[in-house]
């Protein structure tokens, strides 16, 4: 739909019916008034009628068109915290899976080394007895595992506190290397902050930061160089994720950020679109920029004052 020719359409639809009005009404006026000061008196009359219905003519079309687009606005808030809550699950998911593989690998070691001592046949009793318990141990922690994996998809993803932004970037980035889609990549952290407390969501700080590194592992098709900064300029954080890769276009970067946009065929186009809505939740912005290693930089920048926690709540408090 063209603004322009809707506007036009409006106003030709206005002004035509407008037109006739007034040489209808002025023709009716000249032939039934009998003198002057009548006809002065039924073109007030009637200046005050067109002006009237015109007044709540306009008023009511303005009212209907505030009232499609508060709707429109109300549905689009709401799709917004719905993809980020789906995509906030997405990240958890993933950050369970990269853990699960770890465990699953050590795991297999000792249960491979367990049952080479159950088959041997010159083993003492007690080695026996001792097998056998680690046996029942080991399945104990695939249990344990299936149950913590369910128990990180139910968790309250956008529970916020006080928290050290250098911290879980650590954690977060540890998780990561062994993840199959990070092998092959050099994943390097670089953290200059004296102080990186903030108040905000935790999870979702996590998820962002796992779908930039992730964005730049795909760049570079799973074996560039990845380098993720920690810095606090000015009265704010900023975390920036480079990497080696092809690097964003500048005609592309004023959209990557919206929903369904993707540059992957098997992409959803909702990674860094949750990535913007994290970071507006947190009062910070997220950009893209040419890297010093030669592809992309993506910054995200957040304030370092911790006192406002009313407003994160609220911004975070319908994606529960």
């Amino acid at each position: 739909m063209n603004p322009r020719r809707v506007a036009l359409t409006v106003a030709a639809a206005y002004l035509a019916p407008s037109l006739i009005y007034i040489y209808i009404s002025s023709t009716i006026v000249a032939d039934v008034a009998v003198d002057a000061e009548q006809a002065a008196t039924i073109e007030i009359l009637k200046g005050l009628a067109f002006v009237t219905f015109s007044a709540l003519l306009i008023g009511g079309i303005t009212w209907k068109i505030l009232r499609r687009l508060d709707n429109q606005r109300r549905r689009a808030r709401r799709m917004r915290e719905e993809l980020l809550e789906a995509r906030a699950h997405h990240g958890a998911n993933l950050l369970a899976a990269s853990l699960a593989h770890d465990i699953n690998n050590e795991l297999t070691v000792l249960r491979s080394n367990n049952n080479v001592l159950l088959r041997r046949d010159n083993v003492d009793d007690w080695i026996q007895e001792l097998s056998e318990d680690q046996a029942v141990a080991i399945d104990s922690l695939l249990d344990l595992l299936e149950r913590l994996d369910n128990s990180v998809l139910q968790q309250d993803l956008t529970a916020t506190c006080d928290l050290d932004l250098a911290d879980l970037t650590k954690s977060t980035i540890d998780s990561l290397r062994s993840h199959s889609l990070l092998e092959n990549c050099a994943l390097r952290i670089d953290i200059d902050v004296d102080s990186s407390r903030i108040h905000g969501a935790p999870a979702l700080l996590r998820q962002a930061l796992v779908n930039l590194v992730f964005n730049a592992a795909q760049a570079t098709d799973a074996q560039g160089t990845i380098e993720v900064d920690l810095c606090s300029p000015d009265d704010s954080l900023l975390l920036q994720v480079h990497d080696d890769g092809p690097g964003v276009p500048p005609d592309e970067r004023h959209r990557i950020f919206d929903a369904f946009v993707t540059g992957r065929k098997q992409g959803s186009g909702l990674g860094l679109f949750s990535v913007r809505a994290c970071a507006e939740a947190h009062g910070g912005n997220i950009t893209v920029d040419d890297s010093s290693l030669g592809g992309a930089l993506f910054s995200l920048e957040l304030p370092a004052d911790s006192n406002d926690s009313v407003r994160l709540n609220s911004a975070l408090a319908s994606s529960t």
